[in-house]
């Protein structure tokens, strides 16, 4: 949550006034969002917002009020591109601006495909699977990592080490696995998952074990 406030220059005591703009700076497309407009309104007060960068939701335009009071808008911002967009109050008695970062939802990068399935027998080493970076999230985004496999892609754990950005194989497997990237982006407390590698093992074990594997 940002919070932008603006004081007029003063020219009496009486008349010292302060117009302030709250709401988030840091967003995504799509979703809802609310900022919050105050200040000493009186009967003669007149406020004004527009947003660049995105929409009022209730009206569909970019600019609202101007006639009257406003307390708060919902702003739903583009999906086209952009990067930034604002928040700005005109009021009777001052203004107030909010600048706003648009991000992505989190992505959790995309296993290469050149690796993402292979088929080996029980004597050979896998290739080291590699995966895209993760994209979206916060604006200044925290990225961890935690490998996950399966004998079934259904239940998952995690391999024991395994938090680098790629997953490396110390020797062969003992049975077909399916292997994934858990990306936690402690920033905004979210996670996204890459796409599923299969590396299926010829004539090998059904039985899920915890095969020896690291990460650079």
């Amino acid at each position: 949550m940002a919070y932008a406030q603006v004081t007029p220059p003063v020219t009496g005591a009486a008349n010292a006034k302060s117009v302030s703009l709250m709401g988030p700076n840091c967003v995504i497309p799509g979703p809802v969002y609310i900022y919050y407009i105050t200040g000493p309104w009186d009967s003669a007060s007149t406020v004004r917002v527009c947003v660049t960068g995105g929409a009022l939701v209730d009206s569909g335009a970019t600019c609202a009020g101007g006639n009257s009071i406003l307390s708060f808008v919902r702003v739903r911002w583009d999906s086209t591109g952009q990067t930034s967009g604002t928040v700005a109050v005109t009021s009777s008695l001052g203004n107030a601006s909010l600048s706003v970062s648009l991000t992505t939802p989190l992505s959790g990068g995309q296993i290469g495909s050149s690796v993402a399935s292979q088929s080996l027998d029980t004597s050979a080493t896998p290739a080291t699977l590699t995966a895209a970076s993760p994209t979206g999230g916060a604006c200044q985004p925290a990225y961890v990592y935690q490998w996950q496999q399966s004998a079934d892609n259904v239940v998952w754990v995690n391999v024991a080490g395994a938090t680098g950005a790629q997953l490396s194989f110390l020797g062969p497997l003992a049975h077909t696995g399916y292997f994934r990237r858990l990306v936690t982006d402690n920033a905004a407390n979210i996670q996204a998952y890459s796409n599923v590698a299969v590396i299926l093992v010829k004539n090998a074990s059904s039985t899920l074990v915890n095969s020896p594997t690291t990460q650079p």
